[in-house]
Order: structure tokens, then sequence, then C-alpha cells
């Protein structure tokens, strides 16, 4: 009894024991550096010695220690905790960068080191280049209170108006990045309903602070701007130090610290691939930044996401919690891009000289990550945000590649709102075509001219130098397009041939004897309306002067789109008014603009004053257009007789060619066709329509390989 007495005695003094010599040591390790241990640029770190070893196990250990030191300080109360926490962590970091980057070998040979690279005076290899750590130690939970206290500490220090914020601090920022991909890689690893809490509780964060690091790096570029102007007489003699010191700032500056947490915000957001857990963490985020109301926010869909899946849906009423359905979870999606994230990027984009690039591609990467998911009758509003933001964003100041995107997203969002049309890339090479310039007419033809066009929205993004550039995701649209044509031959190509017995020869395929159209026609005919969509988009593209990297894709388009045609007409069981429709549209349109393109490409490419030179990708793309355009003709010339409809009599010669014919050969060869006998010609000739079937036939089973189609 005495005994138990005793040691229950012990036991409660033991926690302040402990928690003084927690103390003792945390105030020695404040002052405390790597030297200290024995640590520095010249320390071996080498696997092939004893000492080597020895150090690494040293070093090891303090990283532990500092780790451990670090959590404790974060958790106490109060800037001086934070000061602690900081600058343990920058001699966490300095250890990491020597254990990274070796130590001296006294050998002088090449040996391994903890990185698992050559220590330095190597062999062949030589010094190995010292690394930034690559890993983010930090817990969760510990993660999650430092960007609870750097918003907590943002919004004191914006309300008094001063520099307090430690955090935020050149100093404490290499903190709050490690906190920021610390808490990316937890909630990464975490699955089912504790990775939807864990992210409920770290977007908020990670959003409120997106948006005071842009407010912070506009608030620095306009004070910069106004000591620029004040310093401007000062230093004209200076001009080309200071030049080299802003370049020699940001390249050491690495990645935005605003771009590192979008990024961060991004990934948790992008890697949720369930609607009802998407939308119950927009709208926890929507709700309160604040980690705590955010944990409780999630509760009432706890129940709901545990469920899943299929069931959620069924039980949307237990007990009076709410549930999260697939309805709501887009509403909240659009109302996190409609209140939160444009907004967001539209400051980042009118950063007038800020050169906010990386942040606003970052936000814009997460916008049109989220404006994906959204349904056709939400995501008209946002398209009509995206066309206003890209008619407003100024000309300087904003990259090729965000801009690129944000027109992209507009192109996106338009297509799912009008029913997939294709209105918005027709608007974008419109736009183009000032700034691109057009092919000039050859006046023998007269085709129609979309040059005196205006353009249909004025974009300030575009300028001479930009502009093709721009307009990519216009032919991207279009190749889009011919792909889901591309994609339909291949069920037509199964379906056609069951209803070629049921349907008579010549008879109008429009009006089957039920009255009802038949489904294997019903698919015909909208592929026939896709394709005749493209028109407009195509004419205007083949009227722009191209430079060869846009030239190259629209060739390729224009040769798949022709590809896909002379299939589906093969596979038609009889002429509609759709196949007159483009029939008419390829002679009097859209072969005559493919021909003034390929005659300007190469008129561009023999002159003397080479300022367009042609790829080789080019050369080859050339010829195979050709033969797709003269294989299409001369399958509607097979067609006419099959189905006994003129479809030919708009036909012209056609002139473009990229290759010469041999006119001695072509003679020889007709001199040897008159010398055969009439029974092999009319054999040759009966054989047309059949071969065009199976040249249809053999151009889908290739889609099938191609699609991975069984």
């Amino acid at each position: 009894a005495d005994g138990s007495a005793g040691a229950s005695a012990s036991g409660a003094h033991a926690p302040s024991a402990a928690r003084v010599l927690l103390d003792n040591v945390r105030e020695r390790m404040r002052a405390a550096g790597t030297a200290d241990f024995g640590l520095g640029k010249a320390t071996d770190f080498s696997l092939g010695s004893a000492h080597g070893q020895s150090n690494i196990a040293v070093a090891r250990l303090l990283q532990s220690v500092l780790l451990a030191l670090l959590e404790v300080e974060i958790a106490q109360p109060g800037e001086d905790a934070l000061d602690r926490a900081i600058g343990l962590y920058a001699t966490h970091t300095e250890v990491t960068s020597l254990l990274r980057g070796g130590g001296k070998d006294e050998g002088g040979k090449g040996g391994k080191v903890a990185g698992g690279k050559a220590a330095a005076g190597g062999s062949k290899g030589g010094a190995p280049k010292s690394a930034p750590p690559s890993s983010f130690p930090l817990a969760l939970a510990t993660s999650a209170r430092l960007l609870k206290l750097a918003s907590l500490g943002a919004a004191q220090a914006s309300e008094l108006d001063d520099g307090s914020d430690v955090l935020h601090a050149p100093r404490g920022e290499p903190l709050l990045r490690c906190a920021v991909l610390s808490a990316q890689r937890a909630c990464e690893s975490l699955d089912g309903v504790a990775r939807t809490e864990a992210a409920c509780t770290l977007l908020p964060l990670l959003l409120a602070e997106a948006e005071f690091a842009a407010t912070r790096a506009l608030r620095s570029a306009s004070e910069r701007g106004k000591e620029k102007e004040e310093k401007m007489e000062e230093k004209k003699g200076k001009g080309k130090d200071d030049k080299k010191d802003d370049k020699a700032a940001k390249e050491g500056a690495g990645r935005p610290y605003g771009a590192v947490v979008l990024d961060a915000f991004e990934a948790i957001t992008k890697a949720t691939t369930d609607r009802v857990s998407l939308g119950a963490m927009l709208r926890v985020t929507l709700a309160s930044a604040d980690a705590d109301k955010g944990a409780a926010a999630v509760a009432p869909f706890a129940g709901s996401m545990r469920s899943r899946p299929g069931a959620a849906t069924a039980r949307r009423a237990q007990g009076g919690v709410a549930v999260e359905t697939p309805a709501s979870a887009a509403a909240a999606v659009s109302e996190m891009l409609r209140s939160r994230l444009e907004p967001l990027l539209a400051r980042l984009l009118h950063s007038e000289g800020a050169n906010l690039n990386k942040e606003a591609d970052a936000c814009l990467r997460i916008v049109r990550s989220l404006g994906a998911r959204l349904p056709a009758e939400l995501a008209g509003a946002h398209a009509e945000w995206a066309l206003t933001t890209c008619r407003e964003a100024p000309t300087e100041g904003v990259s090729v590649p965000v801009a690129r995107a944000l027109i992209a997203h507009w192109v996106q969002l338009s297509a799912r709102a009008h029913s997939a049309s294709l209105q918005p890339a027709l608007d974008l090479l419109l736009e183009a075509r000032p700034h691109v310039g057009c092919i000039p007419s050859t006046g023998e033809d007269e085709v129609e001219d979309l040059s005196q066009l205006p353009s249909p929205h004025g974009f300030q993004l575009l300028h001479d130098g930009n502009a093709m550039a721009l307009a990519q995701p216009a032919l991207d649209r279009i190749e889009e397009v011919i792909g889901e044509v591309e994609h339909t031959l291949v069920v037509l190509k199964r379906v056609i041939p069951a209803i070629k017995e049921t349907t008579k020869n010549g008879s109008d395929a429009e009006e089957p004897n039920n009255g009802a159209l038949h489904p294997a026609l019903e698919l015909q005919r909208v592929t026939l309306l896709r394709v005749l969509s493209l028109e407009e988009s195509l004419l205007a593209l083949t009227t722009l002067t191209l430079a060869p990297g846009p030239a190259e894709h629209a060739m390729r388009c224009i040769e798949k789109l022709y590809r896909a045609l002379s299939a589906m007409f093969a596979l038609a069981p009889a002429v509609t008014k759709l196949h007159i429709q483009i029939v008419e549209m390829h002679w009097q349109r859209l072969s005559r603009n493919v021909y003034n393109l390929l005659t300007y490409l190469a008129g561009e490419s023999e002159s003397e004053n080479l300022n367009r030179k042609r790829t080789k990708r080019e050369m080859r793309l050339v010829p195979a257009l050709i033969f797709r355009l003269e294989h299409f003709e001369g399958l509607l010339v097979r067609l006419s007789k099959k189905w006994k409809t003129d479809l030919t009599s708009q036909m012209r010669r056609s002139t473009a060619r990229d290759f010469r014919i041999n006119l001695a050969t072509l003679n020889g060869q007709e001199a040897k066709e008159n010398e055969d006998p009439p029974k092999r010609k009319k054999k040759k000739a009966t054989s047309s329509p059949a071969q065009s079937e199976d040249e249809a036939g053999e151009y889908v089973e290739d889609m099938d390989e191609e699609a991975g189609v069984a």
C-alpha cells in the first residue's frame, strides 16, 4: 500500500517535471544553431565512413527535435511563440539543405550521401547542387492552426494598418509555405468523410490566404510604383544595375506564395470527383473562413456521405437533417465562382503592373476546373462574365498563356450553355482577323467574303503579336466537333447496314413508311447537321493568313473532316436534303476557300522574302489534304450514278497542288487502258459502289482501332 501511494505521488509530480524540462529545452534551442551541434557546410555526410554516418544520425535526431518543438511553439499563444517557431523552422531547413547537399569526402572520391547523391568533390558528377527541402513534415492539425493564425494576423494587421503580421513577413513566409504544402499532402492522403472534413477545414483558410496575398501584392506594386516615380531622376545613371537587381530578385523568389496557396486549393478541389462532397466543401467555404465553424458545418452532410454510393439521393430526409444533392452541389459551385473566385481573378488580371500572372494562372485553373462541372442552365451566366472579362482585360500585363486560358474558358462555357454551339469559335476567329490579316481574293470565283464582317466583341487582349496564339481555342473547338463526328461514324457503321435492306433504292430516307424516323437515320441526320454547323467557322478559318503552326492545325482538321465525309456518304442508304446541302457547301464555298489557302501557302513559301518558312509537317499535309478533297469528289461522281442524283453539277477542276503530275506517264497509262477489252472496263465500272462502301468500312475500322472500340 505504501509503495502504491508513493508511486501515485511521484506520478502526480511527473507532469510538472516534464514541463520544466520541456521549457528548458525550448529556451536552449531558441538560441542554438547548426554549428552548436557540429554541423556545417564542411561536415562529412557520406555513407561510406563511420564519421559520416554519425553526422547523419545527429542531423536526423536534430530534425526530429526541431519538428517536435515546432509543434509545441505553434500551440502556444502570443507572437513570441510564433517567432520561436519561425526560428526553429529556419534551423530545420538549414539542416535539410546540408543533408541534401552532402558534405566533404576526405578521400577525394565520390561517395553516397544521405540524399542519395554523390558527395562534394566527386570524380565525374562534380559537387551536387544544394536543393531546398522537398518534404513537408508538419501534421495536418499543426498546418491548419498555422493557417488560422496567419488569417487572424492578417486581419488584425489590416485593421491596425501596420506591419505587425509576423507570419506573412519575409522571415515567416517559408513556414507558411511549408504549412500549405503539408496540409495539401495530408489531405490527399485521406479518404472518404475524413478527407472531406479535412478539406472543409482547409479550403476556407486557403481561400482567405489567397485573397490576402493578392491584396498584399497589389499594395506592394502600388508602393513600388510611387517610389520609382519619386526616384526616377536619381536612378537615371543606374538603370542597368537596377534591372539586374530586379531580375535577380525575381529569380530568387521562386513561385509566389499566392500561387502556392491557389495550387493547393486546386489540388484539393480537383481531386474531389464526387459532386456531393465537392458541394459540401464549397458550401462550408462560402459559409465561413473559420476552421472550427467549417468542421461544424460539414456535420450535417457526414451522414449522407457515409451512406454513399447510391443511397444518399434516396435518403434526403433523415430526422430533418439537410442532405447535399447534385443540384445543390452545382449551385454551390456556381456561387463559389460568382462570389469569390471570379472577383479574385478579375483583381489579379487588372494588377496594373504588379506582374501577378502566376497567381492569375493558378486562379484561372481553379475557375476552369469548377466551370467544367457546371450544368448547362448555370453555365450561361458565367460565360457572360468570362466574355466581359475578355473584353475589359488590359492588353499589357496579361501573359499569353493566361489570356489564352481565359478565352478557352469562355469558349468552353458558351458551348455548354448554348447546346454545343460553334458561334464562340467563329466570333474568336473574327476577332483575330484584323490582327492576322486575310488572304487576298483571286477574283475568279464569287466566294463568300467574311473579311468585311466586324469584330463582334472587341477583345482588348488581342493585338498583332498574339492574335493567332489567342485564337487557338477556336481551332481546338473545331477539332473537337470533328472528333465528335468521327466517333458517331463508329456507331453508324454498325446500325446503317441493318436498315439498308428495308430502304428502297432511290427512296427518300427522311420519309419512312411508318411516319417515324428510324433511330439510325435520326443519328445520321444529327451528324449531318453537325457537319453543316462547321461551315461558317471553317470559312472564316480558311480566309486567314495563317502562320506555320496554325496552318498545320487547320489543314489537319480539314483533312479529318473530308475523310469523315467520305465515310459518311459511302454509308448513307439514300440521298437526303442534308446530303445535298453538304455537297453545295463543298462545291460553292469550302473547297474554293481551301484551294485559295493552299495557293497562298505555296506562294508564300516560294517568295524571295522568306518571312514564312514552311515546315516539313506542313509539306506532308498539303498533298494529303488534296488527296482527301479529290477522293471525296470522286466518291460524289460514283454516288451520282448510284443514287441517280446529280451531285457534280457545280464541280470545278482543282489547281492547287503541292506535287507535279507526270503527263507522259499519265498518257501512257491512258493508252494501255484503251487497249483493254471492254468487258474488263464494264467489270471495273460496276464494282465502284461496292468499292465506296468497302472504303467506308475500312475507315471506320481504323477509327475503331484508334478509339479502342471492341
